[in-house]
């Protein structure tokens, strides 16, 4: 018996009345069930009376035998053993006679909810600036400003009981007086928490660290939101902590708890042992027992029908609900607000403490909390939000605008506010002023009243006080769908790239997709890319979908938004849709041996990109085509256009240039107006189609071989015309296209034989070329190519931050022992695929390490996903690295360096590792890191099958550059082994190696008839090595020097041709003396580059 109902978790009325010992008779007035917590024990129980005049709670010793209990007495105290084997021990009374239990009802512990407002909360002051005005006397009748305070501490928690507001004074403000005020009451409070439904709890023992025992479950039947009718609610058993995230679908779930845990074990490095979830469909299926099976956690899952065995999960529902519920009245927000408020809700309970006096975040995270308290304010009152500087409208408007505070950021000092303009939207800022008495429904009286804040932009400016201008007053109710279309919008520190069409319509650049997407089904089309017909009987139609993505400079920098509707190509049927599918691209490697030629020699280069379909000349476009070449002449002539100047890359249309030769039908996409029946007979090659990518190189190259153009056998995407200085040569990789000449004139003239066959955009001088930034040096004949802004948005999306930097890819190969989780097994394809582009692109060092990690794609383990991110700790420290290509009349025309690593990797059976580097006078052009197809016997042979894989890639760029006119004469391939460099020249040597595979023997033919020779070159001069072993710091930094991967430095010269001066980053200058070879070394205690010790800086004398 109890004689407080708050103690029952369920609660029924029922009438009756107890005998007490002096044949007093008490009234009963309830009936339910009880939890009562004993140390770190749980004892249910049952059927338990409610008696408001009971002196004291009682136990009955017979009701816990007759439920199964059983109970010991001895002269120390008294054992209860209930039937799950929990066991609750408790000492006697000596001086009065009784055995007494000392603990909390779970109900108590969870969650106060009375009604009554703190009224001893002294108003010690805000722990942030709080404007004075900002006096809360919102709907209760005090005016004294002790409980004025007190009151709005109790509205910026979420409206907590007496004793938790109490406790977060002692907590956050380091005060205990005692209530001096009578009770006030509070409207909000009465309201929200007026039903009281009790829930249960099951849990025996309480967990003892984070994510050892996780609680979850859903919220259901949110009507008032157009998008969002559920929410996830999750709760850490030991610190109590709530997670709390609205959800479209009941399916969603799953996908939301995975991705909050594989956080939450991220942050706290430790993995979830049990989870306790009660039996719904969503927990059910076999993605969960996927994730359960991949991840091995335990899954406690409620008997259908009982969810006393989720209990901490349901009561963590009745709280979140009710402080919901209490914060939209206390601001008569409006109940679409509600996934706002549930997430408000949680994060105050997250700072609130617990009946045990902790406070959750603390308890998890084991981080202080007097930050976050700090920024708190009332959920829905009316703030003035700063206007940016770019988004300002004149010296005379507005510095901020009405909002209603929604939110807050976990990680920073920032709120979520709901602007009050038109349109309606929803924004982060960490600049506002706040005035908490005052809500949504205060709005129409002082919301839409300008305020102008005086800024002063320049020293010595004076205040302006401007004249306050009035504007029409917009109805709450007109806001509200607005706001249901921005859900979710907020800016964030990784760009969102590719949303899905979802995200950008819910997006705050929602109105950008929107036109993006309108151009281009307006774009299709005008040019024809479809013909609306009647579906035919019996055909199948091919599926669309429009993708989205957001367009960047070679910075990183978002310039544009597109969208592009494409084909769903994997719906097409072999032999009936399309027949043949292969599109050759230009190599990485030819593209690279260009660039080094031109820098070589000085040539030209430009880049474009082809767009859509054949252009018309008329005479005045003619004309003005003329025009604008000769002014772009005269422009090149006079100065080089530097990177902001010109035209950014865009992926375009070029596929739209080709006809298709199937008939193909697709359905039209939703918002194209097509009537019920009708479809799309594509006639061009739209993107996706499996055959669009054959059908615009074929295209492409009758059209090149037209204008007199021949193609480069050994590179289909390679062409060139003329000799001499009135050579050309276009590179295509699918539309993305380079012009390279000798002359200024040669180019320009291509361009327009293009610009004549297709629409194109011209970038002029190339400083980018498929997301390479390329920057030129033309006095210095220098290029530098690298990857630094595209390498942040990856850092910034998958590197986690907790780590620090590295020098070194990789220390050594790791062996998968640790299977890990699904989520990150997700994100190492993700993250290799990445690093797969940087190695095959402009980062050879990384070679090695990228291949090692690809070969564990299916099964990653844990070890592999620490190594990726070892990788991404590498490229932190070395991001402004790049490939550097220098003019070198000394260097041979074309060598390549050799080296193999025997049998040293015990992951792969033993077999060894290749590597080759490629430079075109001097310059690396190519390089590859290969795992040879067998196993072979001694280093000999491990070094002669790697320089038969080198000499390969030599004779290609050979061929390459003899097509464009280039004489090589005979290459040089190097070896560090002399065992292998015997083999390859004298034939007498063959018996050593007749049983390996005949292929191998290739570079001996090569030899003996003079196509490329091989000659020995030393351990710690081969370029190669790099590449086929891990090694350590100083050999990394070496290694880099040697294939000239460099940062930027700045060079200026001195008064005399015998010195420079290099200026780093720091900002410190280094003299030094001018050597024989006509360089300039920088060594020693001072480094430009900081991923070396010694740079070498070609120097030409005026």
């Amino acid at each position: 018996m109890v004689n407080d109902e708050r103690m029952l978790l369920t609660s029924t009325s029922k009438a009756g009345q107890i005998s007490t010992a002096g044949d007093k008779r008490l009234q009963v007035k309830a009936i339910g069930d009880a939890s009562l917590r004993v140390s770190e024990a749980t004892i249910q129980l049952l059927d338990v009376l409610y008696v408001p005049k009971l002196n004291a709670n009682l136990l009955s010793v017979q009701g816990l035998i007759e439920n199964g209990a059983r109970v010991t007495f001895d002269e120390f105290g008294t054992t209860i053993r209930q039937n799950d084997g929990i066991q609750v021990q408790f000492r006697r009374n000596r001086r009065q006679g009784r055995f007494e239990v000392r603990g909390q009802a779970l109900a108590l512990e969870l969650e106060e909810t009375i009604n009554d407002v703190p009224e001893d909360n002294q108003n010690t002051g805000r722990l942030d600036d709080v404007p004075e005005d900002n006096q809360n006397t919102g709907n209760r009748d005090s005016n004294s400003k002790e409980d004025k305070d007190s009151y709005l501490w109790h509205e910026r928690f979420g409206h907590p009981g007496r004793d938790k507001t109490r406790q977060i004074r002692v907590h956050y403000l380091s005060t205990d007086e005692r209530m001096e005020h009578e009770s006030k009451h509070c409207n909000a409070c009465s309201q929200g928490k007026q039903t009281r439904a009790w829930m249960s709890q099951s849990e025996s023992k309480r967990a003892r660290a984070p994510l050892e025992l996780v609680h979850v479950d859903l919220m259901t039947d949110f009507k008032d939101h157009a998008n969002y009718h559920y929410a996830l609610v999750a709760v850490d058993d030991f610190s109590s902590l709530i997670y709390v995230e609205p959800l479209c679908t009941k399916g969603a779930a799953l996908t939301a708890l995975r991705r909050w845990i594989t956080r939450m074990e991220r942050a706290m490095d430790r993995k979830l042992k049990t989870l306790c979830s009660d039996n719904g469909g969503e927990w059910c299926s076999l993605g969960a027992e996927d994730w359960q099976t991949q991840e091995g956690f335990k899954w406690q899952k409620s008997v259908p029908g009982t969810s006393v065995q989720n209990g901490r999960a349901e009561r963590a529902i009745r709280s979140v609900q009710e402080k919901m519920r209490s914060m939209l009245i206390g601001r008569a927000c409006p109940r679409e607000l509600w996934l706002y408020a549930i997430t408000a809700a949680a994060h105050v309970m997250n700072l609130t403490p617990s009946a045990t006096k902790t406070i959750p975040h603390e308890a998890f995270y084991g981080t202080t909390t007097h930050k976050l308290a700090q920024q708190l304010q009332v959920f829905g009152c009316l703030a003035w939000v700063h206007v940016q500087r770019k988004d300002q409208q004149g010296k005379y408007r507005a510095r901020a605008k009405p909002a209603i505070m929604i939110g807050y950021n976990d990680k920073h000092k920032a709120w979520k506010f709901c602007n009050l303009d038109q349109p309606a939207s929803i924004q982060w800022s960490n600049s506002a002023t706040f005035h908490e008495d005052k809500g949504w429904s205060d709005c129409q009286q002082e919301a839409f009243k300008p305020m102008v804040t005086a800024e002063v932009k320049e020293e010595g400016a004076t205040p302006t006080t401007v004249e306050e201008e009035t504007r029409s007053e917009a109805a709450v109710e007109d806001l509200l769908p607005a706001i249901d279309s921005t859900v979710g919008a907020a800016n964030t520190a990784v760009l969102n790239l590719d949303p899905t069409l979802g995200e950008a319509m819910n997006g705050e650049d929602a109105q950008l997709w929107k036109e993006a997407i309108r151009k281009e089904l307006e774009g299709l089309e005008a040019m024809g890319t479809w013909e609306v017909v009647h579906q035919p009987p019996g055909v199948p139609l091919v599926d669309s979908k429009v993708v989205l993505w957001l367009k960047l400079d070679a910075d990183g920098v978002p310039v544009k938004h597109k969208a592009r509707l494409v084909a769903r190509g994997f719906t097409q049927r072999e032999g009936i849709d399309y027949q043949e599918t292969f599109s050759p691209v230009a190599p990485l490697g030819a593209i690279r041996a260009i660039l080094a030629l031109a820098v070589q020699n000085n040539w030209e280069v430009h880049a474009l990109d082809i767009t859509c379909h054949d252009s018309v000349m008329t005479p005045l476009v003619f004309i003005l085509d003329l025009t604008l070449t000769l002014c772009s002449f005269l422009l090149l002539l006079s100065f080089p256009l530097t990177k902001r100047d010109r035209p950014v890359r865009d992926i375009t249309m070029a596929y739209l240039n080709s006809t298709l030769k199937e008939a193909i039908y697709m359905k039209p996409p939703e918002g194209s107006g097509v009537v019920p029946g009708q479809v799309y007979k594509v006639v061009k090659g739209l993107y996706g189609l499996k055959q669009s990518g054959r059908e615009w190189n074929q295209e492409f190259d009758r059209s090149l071989q037209r204008m007199g153009f021949f193609q480069v056998e050994c590179a289909p995407c390679i062409y060139t015309k003329g000799q001499g200085e009135d050579m050309a040569i276009v590179v295509i990789y699918v539309n993305d296209t380079l012009v390279i000449a000798p002359r200024l004139e040669t180019v320009l003239k291509v361009k327009k034989q293009i610009g004549q066959r297709w629409k194109m955009e011209d970038s002029g001088e190339v400083s980018h070329f498929l997301g390479i930034k390329i920057s030129r040096d033309r006095v210095m004949r220098t290029m530098m190519i690298g990857q630094s802004g595209y390498i942040d948005q990856v850092l910034a999306k998958h590197l986690d931050k907790r780590t620090k930097p590295t020098m070194v890819p990789m220390q050594s190969i790791p062996e998968g022992t640790i299977v890990t989780s699904a989520a990150q097994q997700k994100e190492y394809l993700v993250i290799v695929g990445k690093l797969l582009w940087f190695a095959n692109s402009t980062w050879p060092d990384l070679s090695l390490t990228v291949g090692v990690l690809a070969r564990h794609m299916r099964e990653p383990s844990q070890e592999h996903y620490q190594a990726a991110q070892w990788v991404l700790r590498y490229l932190e420290s070395t991001k402004q690295v790049g490939l550097v290509y220098r003019a070198n009349e000394s260097q041979e025309p074309l060598v390549v360096h050799s080296d193999a690593n025997w049998a040293s990797d015990t992951t792969i059976q033993r077999r060894s590792t290749s590597g080759s580097v490629v430079l075109v006078y001097g310059n690396l052009v190519a390089w590859k890191s290969v795992t040879q197809k067998c196993v072979s016997l001694s280093a000999v042979e491990v070094e002669f099958i790697a320089a038969t894989e080198a000499t390969c890639e030599l004779l290609f760029l050979k061929q390459l550059l003899r097509s464009i006119g280039i004489a090589t004469g005979t290459p040089t391939v190097y070896s560090d082994n002399t065992g292998c460099i015997q083999v390859s020249k004298d034939p007498a040597q063959h018996w050593k190696l007749k049983h390996i595979n005949t292929k191998y023997h290739f570079i001996r033919n090569n030899v003996q008839e003079g196509r490329v020779q091989i000659k020995y070159v030393d351990t710690t001069r081969n370029l190669a090595d790099v590449l086929t072993k891990p090694i350590g710091r100083q050999a990394m930094q070496q290694a880099r020097s040697g294939l000239h991967l460099q940062t930027p430095a700045v060079v200026y010269k001195m008064g005399s041709p015998s010195y420079v001066t290099v200026l780093k980053n720091g900002g410190h200058t280094l003299k030094q003396q001018h050597n024989e070879q006509g360089t300039y070394a920088v060594e020693g205690g001072v480094e430009v580059d900081k991923a070396a010790q010694s740079v070498e800086i070609v120097f030409t004398a005026e």
